[in-house]
């Protein structure tokens, strides 16, 4: 008789994820089962995790992509921020800056008119020492 892990693992979360349309967690998902059957090469399981890996990291960038638009209308709607926010946004403005230089064909242009503004607000806040 099947444990209840078992079942999640091999009834539910193949439900979930195809719920979710998670491609790249089913792509997992599936190597790693189809290693377990001994189906899967170890080419096979590295493409997989290679995929995965390209997928998060474009995520990383878009998220950061996010936070730097977010952050850049809160400092329009004149929101006081710490140098710790400030600073976290410019290593998020790092982040995408990178992956968009990594990758040539990623939607760029999105955030550097907000990334500017913010670097000129920093800069001149750093100066004044005026940060919440």
């Amino acid at each position: 008789m099947p444990t209840f892990y078992t079942w999640v693992a091999t009834v539910l979360l193949p439900i979930a994820l195809a719920v979710l349309g998670s491609s790249w967690v089913g792509d997992a998902f599936k190597a790693h089962r189809e290693a377990k059957s001994g189906k899967a090469t170890t080419d096979q399981i590295m493409h997989a995790i290679s995929n995965l890996k390209a997928e998060i990291d474009e995520d990383r960038a878009i998220t950061a992509r996010v936070r730097i638009v977010r952050f850049n209308d809160e400092l329009i709607r004149k929101d006081e921020h710490s140098k710790e926010s400030f600073d976290q946004t410019l290593s998020d403005i790092d982040t995408y800056e990178d992956y968009c230089r990594a990758h040539p064909d990623f939607e760029n242009n999105k955030t550097k008119i907000s990334a500017k503004h913010i670097k000129d607000v920093y800069e001149r806040r750093l100066e004044k020492g005026d940060f919440l």
